[in-house]
């Protein structure tokens, strides 16, 4: 966090955020440690209960209220990857449609994003190798540093608010169709809760910004994330962005800082695959991954170097890892170097052959060409998982006082 002395709006001292109750930090805990156990369901039964228990007790736009649904919309956005992967395309397709983009949108976009899935998750194993390395050496020194502070607040939840209201829409909806209505997904679920995360957090943030800022920013990387896995790179850049901005202010030189220059490089990158822009901008956003990733270097670097000067066991084990973890960001920045050179050959074998073209076009010569397709991709790129989300809500011109969260149907034994 930055060290500088932070004032509200209105030239006071913030307040000191406010600790959840030791019972709620407790349950918190155990859905952890089952979280950590691949126990998802379980734990997400557990972030449910908290999560109607401190929104009931808190209010629904709480800084506590918030707290627990990042935690629970990101526990049960992990339950959906894991539990029904083949289902998962289909239930993101059709939150899609039901935003309003239908089956032809999702099919172009499908189409558009080809190249840019194949390169962006080209990297997605350096990605997933160099995220979950990131996050476990920072676990491990974490729980030496800050043990207690992150029990004190723990974080995952979510809360049935508004309920009487979302029951009778949902009976109307029922009446409309003949039928009751349809279950939520759980990657539906997931996503309002972190969407809930983020209106309650940034609330909170003129009154406890040291607090408030850095857990905000947690959301914002899961919904990065979020749309990073779905395609929607657009989506993915304007999230990962905004979390960058604050973790840049809040969190200098951490490794949190590390992993979000790293994931928004590869948004970047892929947009520039994306093959529906022109041949400058998708330059200019491979100039732009490329700076990101040196950016991910270099503060990696400063993390490496501050860990090392640390006494303590885990510290250097912490440090040796990350070491390794910095030859993998220095083979991706030398990929992505190699992907740009690529794009921009294709580009200058298109500009020569135009010339040719209004050359014999002029001399009345009859020609054909190809046209300038996407963008190449290394022949080092490798599929990844992809999968198909709907495009987040327009948010209305004023914000709702009251937020509707499902809560995850608990599953018949």
């Amino acid at each position: 966090m930055s060290g500088s002395a932070v004032t509200t709006s209105n030239g006071t001292k913030p307040s000191q955020a406010p600790v959840l109750p030791e019972g709620y930090r407790k349950q918190l805990g155990e859905a952890r440690a089952l979280d950590m156990k691949g126990k998802l369901n379980d734990a997400c039964t557990v972030y449910g209960d908290v999560m109607a228990a401190v929104a009931g007790e808190f209010g629904e736009l709480s800084f506590q209220a918030g707290i627990v649904y990042h935690l629970y919309g990101a526990a049960l956005l992990k339950l959906a990857k894991t539990e029904v992967p083949q289902e998962a395309l289909q239930m993101l397709a059709q939150m899609q449609g039901q935003e309003g983009e239908g089956a032809s949108s999702a099919s172009s976009a499908s189409s558009a994003n080809a190249n840019s899935s194949a390169s962006a998750s080209a990297d997605g194993g350096a990605s997933a190798s160099i995220s979950a390395g990131v996050a476990a050496s920072g676990d491990a020194e974490d729980a030496e540093d800050a043990e207690d502070a992150e029990d004190e607040d723990g974080r995952e939840g979510e809360e049935q608010c508004d309920g009487n209201a979302e029951e009778g829409d949902g009976e109307a909806e029922a009446d409309a169709h003949g039928g009751e209505e349809e279950e939520p997904s759980d990657f539906q679920v997931a996503w309002e809760l972190l969407e809930s995360a983020r209106v309650a957090l940034l609330g909170a943030t003129e009154e406890y910004p040291d607090t408030a800022f850095p857990r905000l920013a947690d959301v914002l990387f899961e919904l990065g994330m979020f749309n990073f896995d779905a395609q929607q790179f657009d989506e993915a850049y304007n999230e990962l962005k905004k979390c960058l901005d604050i973790r840049k202010e809040h969190q200098p030189n951490t490794r949190a800082l590390v992993e979000t220059y790293f994931q928004l490089g590869l948004a970047q990158e892929a947009q520039a695959l994306s093959g529906t822009m022109e041949k400058q901008a998708a330059l200019q956003l491979f100039d732009e991954a490329l700076e990101s990733f040196s950016s991910a270097k270099s503060v990696l670097a400063i993390v490496i170097d501050t860990l090392e000067a640390k006494a303590t066991a885990r510290a250097k084990k912490s440090a040796s890892e990350l070491r390794a973890i910095r030859a993998e960001v220095e083979t991706k920045l030398a990929h992505s170097q190699q992907l740009r050179k690529e794009v921009m050959g294709k580009a200058e074998a298109n500009a020569a052959e135009a010339k040719a073209i209004s050359t014999k076009l002029s001399t009345g010569v009859a020609v054909t060409t190809t046209g300038f397709d996407a963008p190449m991709m290394s022949s080092t790129s490798a599929p990844v998982n992809t999968l198909t989300v709907r495009k987040k809500a327009k948010k209305p011109a004023e914000p709702a006082q009251t937020l509707t969260v499902r809560k995850k149907a608990k599953k018949q034994e």
